[in-house]
């Protein structure tokens, strides 16, 4: 009947959307883990050639190591203090260290 046609192209449409957004999401997390890796080698080249400048700033350690989301939830990062209090140090050094260890 119609509403039953009516009611399954709803279904179906709500579906396609979610899948979507799904698809880009992954897609997101993918081109970040990309950028991230592209990033790393480069620094990598650089500090072997003794060419790096470490760019120090104000750096929140928590935010820094928790960067990867699906491994916050696996392995949580506790502190002692909680907060922990800002660090100067190179982020991008910092990260690649800790995705390196």
């Amino acid at each position: 009947s119609v509403p039953d046609k009516m009611e399954n192209d709803s279904i179906g449409s709500s579906y396609q959307r979610f899948d979507v957004s799904r698809s880009i999401a992954e897609l997101d997390l993918t081109l970040y883990d990309v950028l991230d890796t592209v990033l790393a080698e480069a620094m990598a080249r650089d500090v072997v050639h003794e060419l790096y400048a470490p760019k120090m700033e104000r750096v929140d350690l928590k935010s820094v190591l928790s960067h990867c989301h699906t491994l916050e939830n696996r392995f949580p990062i506790v502190t002692d203090p909680n907060p922990l209090p800002i660090f100067i140090f190179d982020r991008q050094l910092l990260r690649y260290i800790h995705r390196n260890a």
